[in-house]
């Protein structure tokens, strides 16, 4: 069993990776969620989920053999899973490695890092010894790019909706002044709830301020994101804190340069 924040884009691609690993190794699979199911991606697995309003997490733990988690799910789940006989597996997220989550990875049977950098430090900082990297790939066709790149006028596409929200408002300045000085254009795609109330208006005024430059896209369906990174010359990733990649890798996937951090997992 898998519990995920199905109806985002990252977890659920890595929900998906996980679980065609187990399928292939002759296993069967289950999603669970506490979220409304965000449809689109693949409707095999889609046909997986199990929401929290059709089962309780007791109910939908007890026939299965061990639960895998993409995020820090409460420690007091991990113990009644665990005394149930279920093995444990975390893969949390970049910004869930912190001080109050030690103890859900001290208790997990395995915890898999998306980057070595992230194993080692949990390895070294929490000592733990049961901590290893998980390399992944984001399970999607490599696509052919729809034609070259227009150096006068380059195709932009910054994934706002995959990108920390720590690192969105200092990058969106800096975006705005480069649009000044050269005349791209930029689509960008987003999540409302993910964005603070500032950030949206900012987006929203850029829009009108720059309407044959800037494009905003809401709630792209994870099944279009391999198209829409194709679709572009450059993707800018100006995320400190990553958790899988997953940008870079769609975007590697679809022939497009990154420019990004030298920081992990980008420089890995």
């Amino acid at each position: 069993g898998i519990g995920t924040r199905y109806h985002r884009c990252e977890p659920t691609l890595m929900a998906h990776r996980i679980a065609d690993l187990v399928l292939g190794l002759g296993g069967d699979v289950t999603f669970y969620t506490r979220d409304a199911v965000r449809f689109g991606l693949r409707p095999t697995m889609d046909a997986r989920v199990v929401e929290q309003s059709d089962a309780t997490f007791t109910e939908w733990v007890k026939p299965l053999t061990h639960v895998i988690w993409t995020e820090v799910p409460p420690i007091s789940q991990i113990k009644w899973a665990q005394d149930a006989g279920k093995g444990v597996i975390l893969i949390p997220n970049a910004h869930e490695l912190r001080n109050s989550h030690r103890k859900c990875c001290e208790q997990a049977d395995a915890v898999l890092c998306t980057s070595r950098h992230a194993a080692d430090l949990l390895t070294a900082r929490w000592e733990l010894d049961n901590c290893a990297p998980l390399c992944w790939d984001p399970g999607v066709p490599i696509l052919e790019k729809d034609g070259p790149a227009n150096p006068d006028a380059p195709r932009i596409l910054y994934p706002l909706e995959l990108v920390s929200p720590a690192d969105q408002p200092s990058i969106l300045f800096m975006l705005d002044s480069m649009l000044d000085a050269h005349p791209a254009t930029v689509t960008i795609p987003y999540l409302p709830s993910r964005l603070a109330s500032a950030t949206r208006k900012f987006l929203d005024n850029l829009q009108k301020r720059r309407p044959k430059q800037v494009t905003l896209r809401k709630r792209i369906d994870i099944s279009d994101w391999p198209v829409l990174f194709t679709g572009h010359d450059l993707t800018l990733w100006p995320s400190s804190c990553d958790h899988a990649g997953l940008g870079p890798l769609l975007s590697v996937y679809g022939g497009t340069p990154v420019l990004a951090f030298q920081s992990p997992p980008c420089n890995e």
